[in-house]
């Protein structure tokens, strides 16, 4: 998916996302991003300065969640949840859902990508 509409040029939910990503993953370790997949849980660890970043999704999900046992992976604790970002509001400002402290026990997952912190 394209960054900006074609024709207008105006920002898509992608490139909203895509700021998001640059922000959670700056100055990650090229050489320490580790793939953590099991089945069909996709789970990629990144290092960054101020610790390590997930990126996860359910290739097998839909768009409602399921809640994933993380905790082999995070260890038992709270993490921070984000969201990526998939909607625009009629004004085109970008619609950001909200970040979520869930246990590693409980992840909720689906098709759309979050980070974890």
């Amino acid at each position: 998916m394209g960054l900006l509409e074609k024709v207008t040029q105006r920002k898509r939910s992608a490139y909203y996302t895509y700021r998001l990503m640059r922000e959670k993953l700056r100055d990650f370790e090229i050489g320490n991003v580790s793939d953590l997949s099991i089945g069909s849980i996709r789970v990629f660890k990144f290092l960054t300065p101020n610790g390590a970043v997930y990126v996860a999704w359910d290739v097998d999900g839909a768009d409602a969640s399921r809640s994933v046992d993380l905790s082999s992976m995070l260890g038992g604790k709270d993490v921070l949840l984000t969201p990526i970002i998939t909607e625009l509001a009629p004004n085109d400002t970008p619609i950001v859902p909200e970040a979520m402290s869930v246990s590693t026990t409980t992840v909720p997952l689906s098709i759309t990508p979050v980070f974890i912190e």
